[in-house]
């Protein structure tokens, strides 16, 4: 009954359903700058945009919703993967995207087995250089020295088993550890160590947890569980 639904009100829908499940990847097999791992999933189409040098890394069994219908809270739009200049984007397999913005001139990568919920957006760069004192160039596509004016381009690092709630933005620069939470809304402007939860605007830590128990704060979550965690080394922020 809900495909039957969507056919009638939304007929393009379907379109774009068959056209991302069978299409799409037929497609991309011919773009050089745009590798799929075995077994990625689209549910809708996605926007890819690749220029310069740039590329795009979909690791194996990736799942890339651009699609609201059977989603459990608001997604505004596409997922969206963006490159320029020399900028590579790598996603870890496992991952799973809901209407997710990323924009990479240098370097953002993501783990595997991460969570990247609606709206969420990743960038490593400003989009615009601050300007300051000659504010009126902030608009220019072309700063007065003729170079990008994109602002500040630093690479991101977002670990594995990182959940990225809904409507967050990790700024250029940061490096999120692994199995840390960022809380819906959030903007991210700092580096996130390992097994915590951050939130607000700019974010901050609110809880960390071990693999030996909980730090800060005695939540309720099974510490039985944690203990199973391993934390690679090296993935500190």
């Amino acid at each position: 009954m809900n495909l039957l639904r969507q056919a009638i009100l939304f007929p393009t829908d379907l379109y774009d359903l068959a056209a991302a499940r069978w299409l799409l990847p037929f497609l991309l097999r011919f773009d050089r700058q745009i590798t799929l791992g075995r077994g990625v999933r689209f549910s809708g189409c996605p926007i890819f945009s690749t220029s310069g040098q740039s590329r795009i890394e979909i690791g194996p069994d990736v799942f890339v919703n651009s699609r609201p219908y059977s989603y459990h809270t608001l997604m505004a739009g596409r997922c969206l993967f963006r490159t320029a200049q020399s900028g590579v984007i790598s996603i870890g397999a496992g991952t799973r995207l809901h209407g997710a913005s990323i924009t990479a001139y240098s370097s953002v990568r993501i783990g595997q087995r991460c969570l990247l919920a609606g709206g969420s957006v990743v960038m490593d760069c400003g989009g615009h250089a601050v300007s300051f004192p000659h504010v009126e160039d902030r608009i220019l596509s072309i700063d007065r020295e003729g170079q990008s004016n994109i602002g500040n381009i630093k690479p991101v690092e977002i670990a594995d088993c990182v959940w990225l709630g809904a409507g967050s933005i990790v700024m250029p620069g940061v490096s999120i550890g692994y199995g840390s939470i960022i809380a819906a809304g959030s903007v991210v402007t700092k580096n996130v160590p390992a097994m915590s939860i951050v939130g607000g605007n700019p974010a901050k830590l609110l809880r960390t947890y071990t693999t030996d128990g909980l730090t800060n704060v005695d939540l309720q979550f099974p510490t039985e569980q944690l203990s199973k965690i391993e934390n690679p080394s090296g993935v500190s922020s």
